[in-house]
C-alpha cells in the first residue's frame, strides 16, 4: 500500500517539485537542447600550419642529355621563426612533342625528394641545391620544386622552368 501511494505521488507531481511530471520533463529537454546547440558544430579543423618559404629562383642547364636543376635555399628560411625546411620535392611534366596538346593542363609527377643538407649525418645546410634528371629526345619538360617543412607542410610551387629537348 505504501509503495502504491509513493508511485501515485510521483505521477501526480506532488512533493518537493510542484507541477505535473510532463512539465518538468519538457523543461529538462529544452535546457538540454539549448546546451547541445551551444556553439557552431562542424567537422574538426586541424590547427593552421605555417608553410615554409617557396623557392623563387629555380633554373636549369642541359649537360650531355641531363637536365641539371639548381636553386638556392630561400633567404626567408633562415629567418627566426620560419619553419625549418627539411627537404624539397621535385615535380616534372613530360609531354611528347609529336602530339602537343595546346591548352591542356600540365600533369606533374613527383620524381624526387632532395635534402638541403650536405650529408645525412650533417646538420649543415647547403645554400645551393641541385638535382639532375635524364632527358629523352622529343619531349617538352616542365619542372617545379616545393619546399617541405618538418611538419610535412609544403610551400607554394616554385617558378616553372620549361624547355623542349631534341626537337625532331
Amino acid at each position: 500500500m505504501k509503495m502504491q501511494k509513493l508511485f501515485h505521488w510521483r505521477l501526480a507531481g506532488e512533493g518537493c517539485c510542484k507541477g505535473p511530471l510532463w512539465t518538468r520533463w519538457a523543461v529538462a529537454l529544452v535546457v538540454l537542447g539549448l546546451l547541445a546547440a551551444c556553439g557552431v558544430k562542424g567537422p574538426p579543423v586541424p590547427p593552421q600550419q605555417v608553410p615554409p618559404p617557396a623557392v623563387t629562383d629555380l633554373h636549369y642547364r642541359i649537360e650531355n642529355g641531363w637536365a641539371r636543376l639548381n636553386w638556392t635555399l630561400p633567404k626567408a628560411a633562415l629567418a627566426k621563426g620560419s619553419p625549418e625546411i627539411v627537404g624539397f620535392v621535385v615535380y616534372r611534366s613530360k609531354t611528347s612533342l609529336k602530339d602537343p596538346c595546346r591548352g591542356c593542363p600540365l600533369m606533374f609527377q613527383r620524381i624526387a625528394q632532395v635534402s638541403p643538407y650536405t650529408s645525412t649525418e650533417s646538420k649543415k645546410r647547403d645554400t645551393v641545391i641541385s638535382y639532375a634528371d635524364k632527358l629523352e629526345k622529343g619531349y617538352r619538360y616542365v619542372y617545379k620544386v616545393v619546399s617541405v617543412s618538418a611538419n610535412n607542410v609544403g610551400s607554394e610551387d616554385s617558378n616553372l622552368v620549361e624547355f623542349n629537348y631534341g626537337e625532331k
